[in-house]
């Protein structure tokens, strides 16, 4: 029955990996607000996203889908960075 691997995945599992990349997106934007150096926010976001991809691939989330977490991130991050930056 599970021919999908969707299906067969733990929801737990993704809804964390989506969470956790998303506060570290935003963690990373408001760390460096007062720079307005994208540059610095990625670059400390990237270290920290790929150790949340790696426990989420060991938990057992498809390397793919751990990297679209890393993605949807990196968006949260900009997103961020944008309102924190001009507000």
């Amino acid at each position: 029955m599970e021919d999908n691997l969707l299906l067969a995945l733990n929801p737990f599992v993704m809804i964390g990996g989506i969470v956790l990349t998303s506060i570290a997106g935003v963690i990373s934007a408001y760390v460096f607000s007062d720079t307005h150096d994208i540059k610095k926010s990625i670059m400390l976001y990237l270290p920290i996203s790929a150790a949340i991809a790696v426990v989420v691939t060991i938990m057992g989330i498809p390397v793919i889908i751990s990297l679209g977490f890393i993605g949807f991130g990196l968006v949260v991050l900009i997103y961020a960075s944008n309102h924190i930056f001009y507000k």
